[in-house]
């Protein structure tokens, strides 16, 4: 009873997969199965057979942009029942059998797909635009973005993690030193208040403390790398600085 639920189980993640990686899913069984099983008709020989052999070339070029190369030559090896694996007798027929029912491109798109990655990295850059804009960041992510247009995933990803790491590095040192530069500015005007109960001296003194909490949250998030959170508080804190100084 537990191996069919398992068997249900592992069905429908690859359901899930098939649905999800459909081009993969494609390769498997309309280039890898489907080529393959037409050598076994036409009496193909054990081992690379001629329709093993363009199933490996086209999923290999189909998977290539996807995952990468590494990954993609696995595939077409694989495609090719594990050239020379499949020349052994006997032996070389049941795993020829078993490896056109196995997933392999889907599989190793589970685990190393280069598009899921890149459509992440380039939702965030943008994300972070806003806060970007805030901080006078210029965001240069042209090349990253022709990759994408192209739908080159492999150097999509790249380029666009690359850009993501540049504008989260560049948004931290913006946001800390302008937390540092709203700190001191609003201690200086805190000294500066007269001493007296005036109502300017009352909300200066009330302010600045506040500037500091928010500061202080500022930069706990910063060390969690929540960048947003952290703008927003540093971003606040500058407001209530200058509505002090207005008045």
């Amino acid at each position: 009873m537990v191996w069919l639920y398992v068997a249900i189980g592992v069905g429908v993640l690859g359901v899930v997969a098939g649905l999800w990686y459909w081009r993969s899913f494609f390769h498997d069984y309309a280039y890898d199965a489907a080529l393959s099983f037409a050598d076994e008709a036409i009496g193909g020989v054990i081992g690379l057979d001629f329709g093993d052999f363009i199933a490996a070339i086209l999923m290999y070029r189909g998977e290539r942009n996807r995952i990468g190369a590494l990954p993609a030559l696995f595939v077409a090896w694989e495609a090719s029942n594990f050239f020379p694996l499949g020349l052994i007798p006997f032996f070389g027929t049941g795993l020829e059998y078993v490896l056109n029912v196995f997933p392999a491109a889907t599989v190793l798109n589970v685990l190393f797909n280069k598009e899921d990655k890149a459509q992440t990295a380039r939702q965030r850059v943008e994300t972070l635009s806003d806060i970007c804009e805030s901080f006078n960041i210029t965001v240069d992510d042209e090349d990253a973005e022709d990759a994408y247009e192209a739908g080159d995933w492999v150097e999509a990803s790249k380029q666009y993690q690359a850009v993501l790491n540049d504008v989260e590095s560049r948004i931290e040192r913006s946001a800390y030193d302008k937390a540092s530069e709203v700190k001191r500015e609003a201690h200086r005007v805190l000294r500066q208040v007269d001493k007296a109960g005036s109502r300017r001296s009352r909300r200066v003194r009330r302010t600045v403390p506040r500037i500091d909490d928010y500061i202080e949250r500022a930069r706990q998030e910063l060390g969690r790398s929540e960048y947003e959170d952290a703008a927003v508080d540093v971003l606040t804190s500058e407001r209530l600085l200058d509505r002090v100084k207005q008045n």
